[in-house]
């Protein structure tokens, strides 16, 4: 995943590959595995990244890590 940071906003582009790239964080829970850049990785550390399918589409969802 690759971040480009807009203002208060980012834009993530969202890519399939085999292997992470040199510098990017791997970050691997319940069987899945994604690869972040550097900005990325920065911006997303306290998120949680959802995955669902919707209409035979998959749909992701960015959401604030909830503390337990």
């Amino acid at each position: 995943m690759v971040a480009d940071a807009v203002g208060a906003q980012a834009k993530f582009e969202l890519s399939v590959v085999a292997l992470p790239g040199e510098d990017d964080e791997v970050v691997e829970e319940q069987g899945a595995r994604v690869f972040l850049d550097p900005a990325a990785a920065s911006l997303l550390e306290d998120k949680v990244l959802d995955a669902s399918v919707e209409q035979n589409q998959v749909a992701f969802t960015l959401a604030d890590q909830v503390e337990e």
